[in-house]
């Protein structure tokens, strides 16, 4: 899974088959017969566990210990400490994997191995994964809820029309070397009848299946990063990386035209670059320069309003007081009017 290409409608089923091989090695038949992925829980109990002697710890080990000619209760106590392990690593496996996540546990109906399926169970189960992430990305209002029964028909149609037509490029898909996102796209992208299905199916592609991407995109920051690098050019650096990347080498890449006249015309662009960054900052300082401007002419306007408003407050005030001065005949009212 530590690849660019969209693996998330097949990560539940892996880890799925990861966490019961695990299980089968402690974990008693009976408790196996009915256990899910989700229920590694069961280890927790005691209980449910293998006796230790019956612990599968492989072939190699078994080997191991009958050549060591080791006592019985070494192998006793090997057998306890690797059940001990598997068990806490069942537990760190469940806490950490994305199989908790009912989205997750839910997007194999994109398996264009279970598109093709003639089993009308197969058929059911995939229709019902359907229903559960649309249900989860109406929640997340991804999704309008009135167009859930058009992704739902048309799932169908697809799986019908590929039944019909090209159905062998589904059968043969394998997920470890064929890309699941280029599939879907030749047969919904271009086809109005499944315009609500291509969304869904967009989005949910989009879902990041490992760090693989990010942990990649810091190897090649070190690589590419210098002292008093601007944004444009670690963007441009990491253009150039991906593509000569892409192309599978520095002496892969086609020395094509368009890249040449690139290539001749860079230090005309680079000082249409610098003219440009001159008209940036000029502009910035005029526009500076204005914001100022308005700025204080602001400030003088808050001023005169203040001023106008102490004004009128004080005129009403000496009206009322030489109102009051000629109606009660106090001289002193007068003069503070």
């Amino acid at each position: 899974y530590q690849t660019d290409r969209p693996l998330i409608p097949f990560l539940a089923q892996d880890l799925g088959s990861l966490i019961k091989n695990l299980m089968k090695r402690i974990v008693k038949n009976e408790i196996m017969e009915k256990v899910t992925a989700l229920s590694a829980y069961n280890v927790r109990f005691e209980d449910n566990l293998l006796d230790p002697s019956k612990v599968d710890v492989g072939f190699s080990a078994k080997r191991s210990m009958l050549s060591l000619k080791a006592s019985d209760k070494a192998r006793h106590t090997f057998r306890m400490e690797c059940r001990d392990f598997i068990k806490c690593l069942l537990q760190k496996v469940l806490a950490k994997a994305p199989i908790k996540y009912t989205l997750v546990r839910n997007l194999s109906w994109l398996d264009p191995c279970k598109m093709v399926s003639l089993d009308e169970k197969d058929r059911t189960r995939a229709s019902k994964h359907l229903e559960q992430t649309l249900h989860i990305m109406c929640d997340a209002g991804r999704v309008k809820s009135e167009n859930c029964d058009a992704v739902k028909r048309q799932l169908t149609k697809l799986c019908d029309d590929v039944l019909a037509s090209d159905s062998e490029a589904f059968r043969s898909f394998d997920y470890k070397s064929d890309r699941v996102d280029q599939l879907l796209h030749a047969h919904l992208s271009e086809k109005k009848e499944f315009t609500e299905l291509w969304e869904v199916t967009q989005q949910v592609l989009l879902l990041s299946h490992s760090q693989a991407t990010v942990e990649r995109g810091f190897s090649i920051h070190k690589q590419t990063t210098i002292d008093n690098l601007k944004k444009e050019s670690l963007v441009a650096r990491r253009l150039i990386h991906q593509a000569v990347r892409n192309a599978g080498g520095a002496d892969h890449v086609p020395l094509t035209k368009e890249l040449l006249s690139y290539a001749s015309s860079a230090r005309s662009k680079y000082e249409q670059y610098l003219e440009e960054l001159k008209r940036q900052k000029e502009t910035e300082k005029q526009t500076l320069k204005r914001k100022a401007t308005d700025k204080e002419v602001d400030e003088l306007k808050t001023k005169r309003n203040r001023l106008q408003t102490d004004i009128v407050s004080m005129e009403k005030s000496a009206d009322m007081k030489a109102l009051d001065a000629e109606k009660y005949g106090r001289l002193p009212l007068l003069a503070e009017s």
